[in-house]
């Protein structure tokens, strides 16, 4: 097999290039860290073992002094692609969201980073946060129960593959062990305050903010009533989750949104 020049998907951490006729090559950037890839790579594994439904990793490569993970190629297209086309069914996507991301909390694994622990050391490294400000938000993961569950750690619809017959979850880099609301509460940072590309018109910021408000909707309504959790639990991981995420490069925009986010939310809890 050889590398193919046609790329498939490109973003901020690696680009997926054909691969042979069966394959895809997850071409990390050059910046990234071979351990990442071999992180990726050994929880991929896990995972796909555990029977959960995701591409199943070949191989770890080296290819022009850049490390790549070879998987199997899927067929159909992301969840994000199929809302961008039929935003009508949002509300089917929604549920769908929430009813896969219950089927990955429903595992158990102990074999994967920690939760707490991961958070707990992005909140010591959050910018723009005040050494005040991360105590307090420390503080408050540590009152959260510790779990054992399987979570995703970046669980969204870019990450989700859907065809007509099946549906795989992408994206493992961030997978770890721990309580499954601290992982739905990753999710809905995500939805609710992820950064729109500069230069969209106010027209389509409207209707993107439109459906990013019904997807949340339809995902914590059905997340709620299959797992049993009560709302609140989700909630109260939305400081520290917001928090870790601004160590993560993120647009200017969406890092005000966050560091807003967080100071109003310890305002409210210092009343």
């Amino acid at each position: 097999m050889s590398v193919q020049n046609a790329r498939v998907a490109q973003g901020r951490t690696a680009e997926i290039l054909g691969y042979g006729e069966c394959y895809v090559l997850k071409w990390f950037r050059p910046h990234i860290p071979r351990s990442f890839a071999e992180e990726e790579f050994r929880i991929s594994q896990l995972v796909y073992q555990m029977g959960v439904s995701g591409p199943k990793p070949i191989e770890l490569l080296e290819y022009e002094q850049r490390i790549g993970i070879v998987y199997e190629r899927l067929a159909g297209r992301t969840m994000l692609s199929l809302i961008g086309s039929r935003p009508w069914n949002i509300r089917s996507e929604g549920k769908r969201l929430a009813r896969l991301h219950a089927a990955i909390h429903a595992a158990s694994i102990q074999e994967l980073p920690q939760q707490h622990r991961v958070l707990a050391e992005r909140i010591e490294q959050a910018p723009s946060l005040t050494h005040a400000e991360k105590k307090r938000v420390m503080d408050q993961l540590l009152s959260l129960p510790e779990g054992r569950q399987l979570c995703h750690g970046d669980f969204h619809p870019d990450n989700v593959m859907i065809d007509r017959k099946q549906e795989w979850v992408l994206d493992w880099m961030t997978g770890m062990s721990g309580n499954p609301a601290g992982d739905a509460a990753r999710t809905i940072v995500l939805l609710e305050m992820g950064a729109v590309p500069e230069g969209t018109s106010r027209w389509l910021q409207s209707l993107l903010s439109y459906i990013r408000r019904q997807l949340v909707y339809h995902y914590k309504k059905s997340y709620v009533q299959l797992t049993g959790m009560q709302l609140k639990e989700i909630e109260d991981w939305m400081i520290p989750v917001a928090a870790a995420r601004l160590v993560e490069g993120v647009p200017e925009v969406e890092k005000s949104q966050l560091t807003t986010y967080i100071r109003k939310q310890l305002h409210i809890m210092s009343i």
